[in-house]
């Protein structure tokens, strides 16, 4: 419920950018599902940038324009 607050909390102030680390960590499917489709609809509607820190790469896959991979400090792409 933390994690899921804070997330609602950043949202508030309509930012234009939002920096999130790992968004979802911790969050069973269901919510993980529900934060993610949020955090799209605020991206869309509000045209907020989120850029978002995640290991969990299927499900950054299924929501991002865009993708950067580091791996050691470097850009894999």
């Amino acid at each position: 419920m933390q994690q899921k607050l804070s997330i609602i909390i950043a949202l508030l102030g309509h930012p234009q950018i939002l920096f999130l680390d790992e968004p979802t960590l911790g969050l069973d499917i269901l919510s993980q599902k529900t934060v993610m489709r949020t955090l799209v609809d605020q991206a869309k509607q509000q045209g907020t940038t989120i850029i978002v820190n995640s290991h969990q790469l299927d499900v950054i896959d299924s929501i991002s324009d865009r993708i950067l991979v580091l791996e050691q400090g470097k850009s894999r792409f």
